[in-house]
């Protein structure tokens, strides 16, 4: 559309050009002639890279001030194999002070996380396997359920069907009845009138004679007849009396396999229930001595070392090599050196997806500065009330003007794709078809669909569509159609 009206304006421009020659005759030569207007839609594009983008969960928090002395305690009592620093000495944070033999404390951590993961596992598996004996029983009811419909459906066919019997037997019998009796009745009136006509001597007795013989016969025949139909009657009866006390029994059977699928599903949540409690009693009792035993370990790592937790002086040390040190007295005292961090209070839901050292973007809005955080703590339980857990931070640089009790947004990152297409999200179209951008191939420009994958800060990772070195159009792309000619131009233009 655009490069129609741009042909459009060039024609008339050329017109106006010839009319204007035309009229002024030979001043025409000395007129300059308007440069033609360059065809194709202008865009404005940028070259597709390789880089990082992550995406993060943001929340407020505060800086807090916690600069003192710190008391380095042990919660065990354990012997001092080696000492390594002296009162009056500088330490940093992560400072070894002194080594103690904490082999019997770290073999029991060990037995009890081993008892733990294999409770853990063994819950995992139990429940698995009632949650199977589960889906059997309800299968099982499901089944005797079915088949309690299934044959009740078949007797009430087959007593719907006898009881037709019963009906048209009945029925047969009346009529044949009734016929019978039509019959003898006309053979009675038959005798009766050919004997009142022999008395007046119209009729002779072998007349006679023979209507009697004919009610007889007559007779003969309905007694037979009635009482084999009679006979039908009591079978059909019979018959359905049969097939009513046999779904008696069997209804009454199946009911009683319902009855009992039931019964045995009950039984299995019931000793899932109590089998699970136990095993979770079990998951407990090993995580809290997990915890004990973590807490003695506090300050010591994995090799029995005790390291400072803040740069400072050595104020004071209780520490001796042979000796023993405790919970009733400090290992040392450091007076610390100023310190400013950000604590912040995070969900249930955030706390598995942060670890320690690493990265956050810290912004103080006071200062209107962002800068880059270090996860130093994680608080193990949460806060009772809040039911939130506290995560402290470190800038990785000083920050003038920083003071305690300013506010502090902090976004963990907690999504991070590295080495992967990363354009910006206002070049992506969104279509009833999909995403897709557009790029410059031979000045032209060609549609591209696209799979997106992270988002954040006005960028888009793209996970298949675009390869770098692509030329993508990132001004204009609103206008184009695939083929369009495109003229690229610069922000300035």
């Amino acid at each position: 559309m655009k490069h129609h009206r741009i042909c459009s304006a060039a024609l008339a421009a050329a017109m106006v050009l010839s009319l204007t020659a035309c009229q002024s005759g030979a001043e025409s030569g000395a007129a300059s002639s308007e440069p033609e207007a360059e065809a194709g839609v202008a865009v404005q594009i940028q070259e597709v890279a390789v880089d990082t983008i992550s995406t993060g969960s943001s929340v407020s928090g505060q800086v807090v001030d916690d600069s003192g002395q710190e008391s380095v305690f042990v919660s065990a009592n354990a012997r001092c194999t080696d000492v390594y620093v002296e009162v009056g000495d500088e330490v940093e944070a992560g400072t070894v002070l002194c080594t103690l033999d904490m082999s019997d404390t770290k073999s029991a951590l060990s037995n009890a996380t081993t008892s733990y993961k294999d409770t853990k596992q063994s819950y995992q598996d139990q429940e698995a396997l009632f949650d199977s004996q589960i889906a059997l029983a309800e299968k099982s009811i499901s089944d005797a359920e079915k088949s309690y419909q299934e044959q009740e459906a078949l007797f009430n066919s087959q007593i719907a069907l006898a009881e037709k019997a019963v009906s048209d037997a009945q029925k047969s019998y009346e009529e044949q009845a009734a016929f019978f009796d039509a019959q003898l009745a006309l053979a009675e009136k038959n005798v009766s009138d050919l004997e009142a006509l022999m008395e007046i001597g119209a009729a002779a007795q072998i007349e006679i004679d023979q209507a009697r013989l004919n009610l007889q016969s007559l007779q003969t025949t309905r007694s037979t007849t009635l009482t084999q139909l009679e006979t039908g009657v009591q079978n059909a009866q019979t018959n359905l009396q049969s097939i009513q006390t046999t779904k008696s029994t069997t209804m009454a059977q199946l009911e009683t396999g319902v009855q009992n699928a039931k019964t045995s599903l009950q039984s299995v949540q019931v000793s899932k229930s109590a089998t699970l409690s136990q095993l979770e009693s079990g998951m407990r009792t090993a995580e809290s001595n997990i915890d004990q035993l973590k807490t003695v370990m506090e300050n010591v790592d994995s090799k029995g070392n005790v390291v400072a937790p803040a740069a400072g002086k050595i104020l004071s040390l209780n520490a001796a090599e042979n000796s023993f040190v405790g919970p009733t007295a400090p290992v040392a005292v450091i007076d610390s050196a100023p310190r400013l961090e950000i604590s912040v209070m995070v969900s249930e839901s955030l706390v598995p997806r942060l670890s320690l050292q690493d990265e956050a973007d810290v912004t103080i809005s006071a200062l209107d500065l962002t800068v880059t955080g270090l996860i130093q703590e994680i608080d193990e339980k949460a806060n009772p009330q809040t039911k939130l857990y506290t995560v402290t931070l470190w800038t990785q640089e000083e920050v003038e003007g920083l003071r305690a009790g300013m506010f502090a947004d902090v976004t963990f990152r907690t999504d991070v794709s590295t080495d992967t297409i990363v354009i910006p999200t206002e070049a992506i179209l969104t279509t009833s078809e999909g995403q897709n951008v557009f790029v410059v191939e031979d000045g032209k420009a060609r549609y591209v669909p696209v799979v997106t994958g992270l988002t954040g800060n006005g960028v888009t990772e793209i996970a298949e569509g675009l390869s770098a070195g692509d030329q993508l159009v990132v001004v204009g792309q609103s206008y184009l159609t695939d083929g369009d000619p495109v003229r690229i131009v610069s922000g300035e233009d």
